[in-house]
């Protein structure tokens, strides 16, 4: 909550209780209670409150220790909310109150329009009742194009660092689910800002004990299955520094057996050599001297012998193949080759697993047709099947949640399920494929003004350069959603932490209210689980890292999920961590 959202507030308040003919005469604090003002210190109240009566908006008395009384609010405060915070339906809310009063006290109002009126109101045209044309002037306003550079909004950092804390959880764990991670929401949302965001976090070596080696695949450029597996091995060897591409080579090249025979060989060729120095006579002594063959020619000879009798080639295949790596630019489609060598330039890649880990960033699936979309998808989860791929490899998908749902319900539909079991199981399906993701939520309209202001000052070059970046505290949730907001009413009293205990107690009591909820799984209990901990961790991230939650939202998570009714209402407190947390 920023100083000027908060004396805006503030000013709503007391203007609602002058309206309402209740006492503005109050302390900051039964204020704040009173009107669940959500607030981030008292020190902030008491500041906010000294700067609208700096603007003459109203009459403050200020205590020793922070507190304070508002004595009333002053006509220029009334004045100012009228003209600039109330809404068009406000005014007329109060006009129509104000008449109400007028005629309980039984004054005489004559609602009747003058003739003039009824005249200009009968000549009017639909076209004539709106809204009325301002005129400007122009001029050339060519600024530059901001995209991916614009300065962090809604508080990103922090839901950035909720999720790299997260991804580092499940690079640790122990799992035989697929590492394969989402981020939802819908085109031009910010996803890939979002994962910009993310990256430079991971790439913070300070703040994580694992390395990450991120590599961006864009899986748009080739949509066959055949063809996205080869283009995956050649995007991950690319991104390869030259020691793992030789460690790859050497992998790729040398085959574990040919070494074992060619040592075997190397050892007899050497024993050959000792028995005959030890145990021959003078002259083929001297034979072997006056031919200078040592022991380690007889172990290359052999070895070359070797491999011509067991797999005859021609010189020209043998240098072929072991100066040049493996390309498959040309046969895009052996699958299992593929694997075979993507297994491989990931152990090259990633030596110790428990020190680090590749990320393989793909974006622009749904720009795929619903089918492709779908076998794009699978063929990724193929490469997570082999264990040796899954505990090196992390994959994080940038997709429409929406559409990739859809897909899957196109498809299970074309294959005779009708459209209850294809809903259903769709989202099982997303259960399956995705061990953890975060749905971008829905922008209000103050998150819209902030992005425009950010915008707007970012595209104006002379402002980047001579105006300082304002520091910001991150809070990842709007705090202009104030429906059902809470704080607490006693500053004294000691809130009880939402723990595992807690936790444990409410999702028993959501099973015993809804016994009768078959489709409840244990898979589906881990997953709630985990997502009521995320959502936590993010409310978090305000003030001190001390965050609140209620019952009631753990409830609203857990509806969401189970697709039972819940309220959707954008302006209600924190049901942007909700869409976070629960993306489908």
């Amino acid at each position: 909550m920023t100083i000027k959202e908060l004396k805006r507030n503030i000013l709503l308040s007391l203007y609602h209780r002058y309206k309402d003919d209740k006492s503005t005469n109050i302390g900051l604090k039964d204020l704040c209670a009173q009107e669940n003002l959500i607030f981030d210190s008292p020190k902030q109240v008491a500041d906010a409150a000294k700067g609208l009566k700096e603007d003459g908006y109203i009459k403050l008395t200020m205590y020793i220790g922070g507190d304070g009384l508002i004595t009333g609010l002053t006509p220029s405060g009334i004045e100012y909310v009228e003209e600039n915070l109330l809404t068009k339906e406000d005014l007329v809310s109060d006009g129509l109150a104000d008449t109400a009063k007028m005629v309980q006290s039984g004054m005489k109002i004559n609602v009747e329009p003058s003739d003039t009126e009824r005249d200009e109101d009968n000549n009017q045209s639909p076209k004539s009742l709106k809204k009325s044309v301002t005129l400007f002037k122009t001029r050339e306003n060519f600024k530059d194009i901001v995209d991916v550079n614009v300065t962090p909004c809604f508080g990103i950092k922090a839901v950035t660092d909720c999720f790299a804390k997260q991804l580092d959880k499940i690079a640790t764990s122990k799992t035989e689910s697929t590492r394969m991670l989402g981020i939802f929401g819908p085109w031009g949302r910010g996803k890939t800002y979002f994962f910009k965001q993310l990256k430079e976090d991971l790439e913070d070596k300070q703040r994580h004990t694992l390395k990450y080696k991120i590599v961006e695949f864009n899986a748009w450029k080739y949509q066959d299955t055949p063809a996205l597996w080869a283009y995956l091995y050649e995007t991950i060897y690319k991104s390869s520094s030259w020691l793992e591409k030789t460690i790859n080579f050497i992998r790729q090249t040398i085959q574990i057996n040919d070494v074992i025979i060619y040592f075997l060989i190397l050892v007899v060729g050497w024993l050959i050599g000792w028995f005959v120095s030890e145990h021959s006579n003078n002259v083929i002594r001297e034979f072997l001297v006056s031919i200078k063959i040592p022991a380690s020619a007889i172990y290359l000879f052999s070895g070359i012998a070797y491999t011509l009798v067991e797999k005859p080639v021609t010189v020209r295949r043998i240098i072929k193949r072991y100066t040049s790596r493996k390309s498959y630019k040309n046969y895009l489609g052996i699958q299992n080759e593929i694997e075979e060598n993507l297994q491989k330039l990931l152990q090259s890649m990633v030596l110790c697993p428990s020190k680090s880990r590749v990320i393989l960033y793909v974006d622009d699936i749904d720009r795929c047709p619903s089918r492709k979309m779908v076998s794009l998808i699978e063929a990724l989860r193929t490469v997570l099947e082999n264990p040796k791929i899954q505990e090196r490899l992390i994959v994080i998908c940038s997709i429409d949640e929406k559409k990739l749902l859809q897909s899957y319900k196109q498809e299970l539909i074309a294959n005779g399920f009708n459209q209850e079991q294809s809903n259903q199981l769709s989202r099982e399906q997303l259960d399956k494929l995705f061990l953890f993701g975060i749905k971008l939520a829905d922008l209000d309209s103050t998150q819209l003004q902030e992005y425009l202001e950010t915008l707007i000052e970012n595209s104006n070059s002379e402002n980047k350069t001579n105006t300082p970046n304002e520091q910001k505290e991150e809070i990842p949730f709007s705090t202009a959603r104030q429906k059902g907001a809470f704080i607490p009413t006693n500053a004294s009293e000691e809130i009880p932490e939402l723990n595992d205990e807690r936790i444990e107690s409410l999702f028993k009591d959501y099973f015993v209210s809804h016994r009768n909820l078959r489709t409840i799984t244990p898979r589906k209990i881990r997953i709630m689980y985990y997502q009521v901990l995320f959502a936590l961790s993010l409310s978090s991230k305000r003030g001190n890292g001390e965050g609140a939650f209620t019952d009631q939202l753990v409830e609203i998570m857990l509806n969401k999920y189970m697709e039972m009714e819940y309220d959707e209402d954008i302006e209600k407190a924190m049901s942007d961590i909700i869409e976070m947390a629960v993306p489908y």
